[in-house]
């Protein structure tokens, strides 16, 4: 199918290149084409080409080498409806670009598959820009790049239309309208260690949250939609420090912005830390979404909840954050509350054996501080609070206890937010630990039960009495609260708490790890970059490398919602556009116009070199195609079943 919206439209012929030696062929830059049907006359270039109605695939460049087959690119005005004109604010035609492969001696013409995100070769770009990593700050930050640097080509095609009003030379519209569509092109790199794109979306949303999900749509119109003078392309399977080092990055790029987010966890230093069946929440998130580097986390999982037939098991969830309830949630839910969410199939066998929906679990979530300083939303409090097949549970006494200090009462008064937690947590409140079915929201019917904890403060975990390395407990202090207001520390009062664990989730934090190149900038106690509004180091002066900016949790720490990382973002981006336009001024100081890079290396071309397989977007869709096909899905709801296996994932992106 040809990819335009009407039979008839005017093309502006581009730019066609010989594959066999990179170099421009032609270079008639107001040449029309006109596209009728499926014929394509290409005037002084060839006599009279046809293009087929079916995609057909290109062969590859390097059996092209004897023949004189080169590519051209057009780009198409297309009509904006009325709705998108208002809400863009654009003009009544946005434009869009396709390649053609043709063959010079034959009136044959091949036409490449449309992925949007196809591009051009890397030496023609102005700016080159590298983003390592593809999670929800990455992204985000190559969106409001895009946009950024167009309203900088913007302004200045306006500013030399303004000067060049009084020339006397003659410019067509068309001849200026692709002067400023390849003088403005802007390359953005998108390096991702995994094959599989959005990191945190993908491996850190709880399956059971499928419309926080929503947001890959927006990122999938970022890699397969090209817009005016921009690309944005995915390099999957890539690993800054293994598989190219940030410096040659650096040396590649011009601008290299660190967008990896958090990958290790704050540890809970107490005794007994290194029992068998301890995990951080992070491990137990990551294998339950199907990341590939954590298959290793069932085989403890499955131990853990299913030796010994004894039920009901004993989980404990320390920490009061939104992804420690998505644990407790995940744990406390019946398979059929299950079955029809992304999660993986290995995993759901883990926690539901078979085909049996019942589930026998005792879980508590425990954090050493009040209610009032929780960090998790009421969005999570409330759909545990609502488990159809679990009791929720927790303690009047605690909750009064964590809002008696005065400082907890101004922190309530001043939030509106905590004071609705507060009442939700009230309305579900029992009175007595030792007599909980005296609470409305307990049903002796259930076999699980959540346990909603505060002010217990775990100092040890204690080993089984027959197995010395295996957990069987966790012990905590009460505690109670002191400090001024925002800045209440929890102090131990002596007394003990025994918590029977079968298995513990630590959940008190990620942390970002630094890699190679970045040991100079890493702040070890916050677990970040050192920056100043997303700037790690802009002194290309001494060192000859391209300025390094991070954006996302490896900048700010690990906090907030997806959302948030849109503000993080535009403040790092804001930093960045300062830097090309001082190297705009720069260029045109020295009257040159190609990429602030002194590198003439692609990342393709070491990548290459080096035998590293690279997931591409198209790649990627092959993958994504793989798990959304019905014949692989549980139940017709289920929204993918997600491959665990690097190998696995390898191959469904190989072409068939």
């Amino acid at each position: 199918m040809l990819p335009f919206s009407s039979s008839s439209l005017l093309l502006l012929f581009h730019r066609c290149r010989f594959y066999k030696n990179n170099r421009c062929l032609i270079s008639k830059r107001n040449r029309q084409i006109l596209v009728d049907g499926s014929s394509l006359s290409l005037s002084s270039v060839l006599p009279s080409v046809r293009i087929p109605t079916t995609t057909t695939t290109t062969t590859t460049c390097s059996s092209l080498r004897n023949t004189m087959v080169g590519t051209v690119r057009c780009c198409v005005d297309q009509p904006l409806s009325h709705q998108d004109r208002q809400q863009q604010q654009q003009p009544q035609q946005q434009r869009r670009y396709y390649s053609y492969t043709f063959s010079k001696t034959t009136t044959a013409m091949m036409m490449t598959s449309f992925d949007t995100n196809e591009s051009f070769h890397d030496d023609t770009s102005r700016w080159k820009i590298a983003i390592v990593g593809s999670g929800p700050s990455g992204c985000y930050t190559a969106k409001y790049l895009q946009q950024a640097i167009q309203n900088m080509e913007t302004n200045n095609h306006n500013v030399e239309a303004a000067s060049s009003s009084s020339s006397t030379t003659t410019t067509t519209p068309t001849t200026k309208k692709i002067r400023q569509q390849e003088e403005s092109y802007c390359q953005i790199d998108v390096l991702e260690r995994l094959p599989t794109a959005y990191g945190l979306v993908r491996n850190g949303v709880a399956p059971d949250h499928p419309e926080v999900k929503n947001v890959q749509n927006d990122f999938d119109e970022l890699f397969s939609s090209r817009s005016d003078g921009t690309t944005v392309r995915f390099f999957g399977n890539v690993q800054v420090g293994r598989d190219v080092s940030l410096d040659e990055l650096r040396s590649i790029y011009d601008i290299v912005v660190l967008a990896f987010g958090c990958e290790s966890d704050r540890t809970l230093n107490v005794p007994g830390n290194n029992y068998q069946h301890i995990l951080t929440a992070r491990q137990f998130v990551n294998w339950y979404n199907g990341h590939p580097e954590f298959d290793w986390v069932g085989p403890i999982v499955q131990q853990a909840l299913n030796e010994n037939n004894v039920s009901p098991k004993n989980i404990v969830v320390i920490g009061h954050g939104n992804v420690a309830l998505d644990c407790a949630r995940i744990l406390a839910k019946t398979r059929d509350e299950l079955v029809e969410t992304d999660l993986t199939t290995r995993a759901l066998e883990v926690l539901h054996p078979t085909d049996n929906n019942t589930v026998h679990r005792n879980i508590s979530i425990v954090g050493r501080r009040g209610h009032v300083q929780g960090a998790f939303t009421i969005k999570e409090v409330r759909e545990l609070t609502k488990l159809p097949n679990a009791n929720f549970v927790v303690l009047q006494d605690e909750l009064d206890a964590g809002s008696s200090t005065e400082a907890s009462q101004q922190e309530l008064k001043t939030s509106k937010p905590k004071q609705r937690i507060d009442a939700l947590l009230r309305d579900n409140a029992t009175t007595n630990e030792n007599k909980e079915t005296n609470s409305h929201n307990v049903h002796p019917d259930m076999t699980t039960t959540v346990h909603l904890r505060f002010l217990l403060n775990p100092i040890r975990f204690e080993p089984r009495p027959s197995e010395k390395d295996v957990l069987g407990a966790v012990v905590c202090e009460r505690t109670q609260l002191q400090g001024g207001t925002g800045k209440q520390s929890a102090v131990g009062t002596g007394e003990h708490v025994v918590l029977p664990a079968d298995l513990c989730l630590v959940s008190i934090g990620y942390k970002g790890i630094p890699i190679a190149g970045t040991e100079d900038y890493y702040d070890d106690q916050k677990g970040i970059l050192k920056n100043d509004h997303g700037v790690v180091d802009n002194d290309s002066t001494t060192t000859g490398l391209a300025p390094l900016y991070v954006s996302g949790w490896l900048k700010r720490g690990p906090s907030g919602i997806i959302g948030t990382n849109i503000t993080d973002a535009k403040d790092t981006v804001a930093s960045i556009m300062k830097e090309l336009q001082q190297q705009q001024q720069q260029q045109q100081q020295q009257k040159n116009h190609k990429s602030a890079s002194s590198s003439s290396t692609t990342l393709m071309q070491l990548l290459d070199g080096r035998g590293v397989k690279v997931i591409d977007w198209e790649s990627y869709l092959r993958i994504n195609a793989t798990e959304t096909n019905p014949n692989r899905l549980r139940s017709p709801q289920q929204p993918r079943e997600k491959l665990t296996e690097r190998k696995d994932l390898l191959q469904a992106a190989a072409k068939k």
